[in-house]
Parts: C-alpha cells; sequence; structure tokens
C-alpha cells in the first residue's frame, strides 16, 4: 500500500458482525458495528470479507446466504463499502435470475430502511483483500470481546505499525 493508499478495515461477518448463527445471522455485535461507524466517520474504506461468497462452494443456497447478509447489513446500518467477492449497485427493477454471461444477477429486495439493489458474485475474486487491518471472530482483537475504544485503538495502531514499515522500505 502507498501512502495515498486510504486507511482500509477488512471485517468478517459471521461471529464478527454478528453473533454466529449461521446459516443463519445471529444478533448484531453493537461493539463491532460502532467501531466500523467511527472508523468510516474517520475516512475508512472498509471491506466486509466473508465465507459466505466463497466460489468454492457449490452447495444449495449459497446465494440465498448472501442475499440474507446484504439485507442484513443494510437493515441494521452496518457501514461497509464493499464486499469481497461481490458487486452491488442500486437497482429498482426486478433483476433476479438474470445473467449477464455465466454469472447470476440477484436483488435485495427495498424495505423502508433501505432501497433495492441488485448483485452478483465476481467469481475470479479470490483470496483475502488486501487491508491495514483486519478484524475477525477468529482473531485475537475479536475473540478477547474489546470494547469500542480497545477494538478502535487496536485498528489504528495496525494501521500506524503498517505505516511505518512502508516508510522503512
Amino acid at each position: 500500500m502507498t501512502a495515498a493508499t486510504p486507511l482500509t478495515v477488512c471485517v468478517d461477518f459471521d461471529g464478527t458482525i454478528c453473533h454466529y448463527a449461521f446459516p443463519g445471522c445471529g444478533e448484531p455485535r453493537r461493539e463491532v458495528i460502532d467501531v466500523l461507524r467511527a472508523l468510516r466517520a474517520e475516512g475508512w474504506q472498509i471491506i466486509v470479507h466473508t465465507a459466505r461468497v466463497n466460489s468454492h462452494w457449490r452447495e444449495p443456497g449459497r446465494s440465498d446466504r448472501c442475499q440474507e447478509m446484504l439485507a442484513y447489513l443494510l437493515d441494521h446500518d452496518v457501514p461497509f463499502g464493499s464486499i469481497w467477492g461481490i458487486v452491488m449497485w442500486p437497482c429498482r427493477q426486478p433483476y433476479l435470475g438474470f445473467r449477464i454471461g455465466s454469472v447470476e444477477i440477484h436483488r435485495v429486495h427495498p424495505t423502508q430502511k433501505h432501497e433495492g439493489c441488485a448483485w452478483a458474485f465476481q467469481p475470479e475474486v479470490t483470496g483475502k483483500p488486501v487491508a491495514h487491518a483486519y478484524i475477525d471472530d477468529r482473531a485475537v482483537a475479536a475473540a478477547l470481546g474489546l470494547s469500542y475504544p480497545g477494538l478502535l485503538a487496536l485498528c489504528h495502531d495496525v494501521a500506524q505499525r503498517a505505516n511505518d514499515q512502508h516508510r522503512e522500505r
């Protein structure tokens, strides 16, 4: 990453943004959502990274689980800029089942809290997104159940160390 790269945090969905209830979506983890809101207010880019979009899953219901996650993020006002492996755009028309080549287009239906949006898997996207900090239920930060100031401080500390290492090179 260069000095001009915006600070970016990558955050897991199941067990991190919400309590683990896979294949459903658990109750929101308010302390994590508060950290994401504070980071967004400071100008951080937020990427949601989840196994729900894993292209190696060939099981039925994969798109349903992703659609539930998208609706959950929107309904709970979870700030995010993108979801790794999914492309989204605002949509008022029923795209459900529509295809562009081999890519199937899905739709999150509008509710009182959000307008509809269309989305599709990006099959060529693999690996982990590049970020200054990661928040995950399998990582020390989330597993310790740090409070809002603790998680926020940890994200800043990780980003500072990454910037320092970049400058040393």
